[in-house]
């Protein structure tokens, strides 16, 4: 049995929003950080899609009206004040998506999914160095004691190992 279709067909302009990008459902799915069956069910119209799922659509330069009503262009303008570089560049990129020139179009889309490819390769790399400050920490505090320990042996070592087999006893 087939449920109704939500949110006025937003169903299809995630499809639309995921060909755009030159992403397979499982990309889309990795992107938004959910299972790819959540995925599609969103895609197909069977479930509501979650707020947070449309709010990280817009951080990557979605038109929320467009995704909420169909209304509007796909990508968000940007508005007076933006670097001229990014308006120059939205501007090629709708000449080359309205130019029906499949190979430009195809190029473009590439760039673009090479683009996100490096946004993800540079969030890896600033976990993995996060990671990497977390480990010198605690190899640091390590050191420490490794260094409180051996002063330990040196001075206390008769005491300690009294003390030891006292509780063994016990």
């Amino acid at each position: 049995m087939s449920r109704k279709k939500t949110h006025s067909e937003l169903y299809v302009r995630l499809k639309a929003l995921r060909k755009a990008w030159g992403f397979s459902q499982k990309k889309m799915a990795i992107r938004a950080n959910i299972a790819i069956s959540t995925y599609q069910y969103y895609e197909r119209g069977e479930r509501d899609t979650p707020s947070e799922i449309l709010y990280l659509l817009t951080t990557y330069g979605v038109n929320a009206e467009w995704l909420l009503t169909g209304e509007g262009e796909m990508f968000q303008r940007y508005v007076e004040g933006d670097e001229p570089e990014i308006s120059e560049l939205l501007k090629k990129a709708r000449k080359v998506l309205k130019s029906g020139n499949k190979v430009a179009q195809e190029a473009l889309e590439s760039g673009i999914h090479y683009f996100f490819q490096a946004i993800d390769d540079l969030e890896s790399m600033k976990e993995t160095k996060k990671r990497q400050k977390n480990m010198e920490s605690r190899m640091a505090a390590l050191e420490t004691r490794l260094k409180r320990s051996e002063e330990i042996r040196k001075e206390d070592l008769p005491e300690l190992q009294e003390e030891l087999l006292k509780l063994r006893s016990m």
